[in-house]
C-alpha cells in the first residue's frame, strides 16, 4: 500500500453502513478509502470489525451492494483499498494481529 493508504488509515475511525457510491468515493472524503465488504450473519466479518485498530477509519458495506457495482466480491470479510476512486488493492478472509497491521502498513 502507498504512502497515502498508510496515513488515511491511521484516521479517526469511521464505521459507515453505507452503499457504494457510483465513483468509489465520495468528494467530501480522502482520497483513500478502506472498505470492508460484510455479509449477514457473517462471524469472520464482526470479528475483523474488532480486530480494526482504533486509529484506523473504514466503512462497511454489504455484498450484495458491492457486487452491484460489479467489483465481483465473492468472499466476507474482504477489505477494499480505493486510491482516487480506483481499485487499489484487496484482501479476502479475516486479517488479525500482524497479517491486517501488514496489509494497512503496504
Amino acid at each position: 500500500m502507498n504512502a497515502a493508504v498508510g496515513s488515511f488509515v491511521r484516521g479517526e475511525v469511521a464505521e459507515v453502513e453505507s452503499v457504494l457510491p457510483d465513483n468509489a468515493i465520495p468528494h467530501w472524503q480522502s482520497r483513500v478509502r478502506l472498505v470492508l465488504v460484510t455479509s449477514e450473519r457473517c462471524q469472520p466479518c464482526e470479528l475483523q470489525k474488532q480486530s480494526m485498530p482504533s486509529d484506523v477509519r473504514y466503512e462497511t458495506v454489504d455484498i450484495q451492494s458491492v457486487n452491484a457495482k460489479d467489483y465481483n466480491v465473492r468472499t466476507t470479510a474482504t477489505l477494499i483499498v480505493f486510491v482516487d476512486g480506483n481499485l487499489e488493492d484487496t484482501s479476502s478472509g479475516l486479517l488479525r494481529g500482524d497479517r491486517l497491521r501488514a496489509f494497512l502498513d503496504r
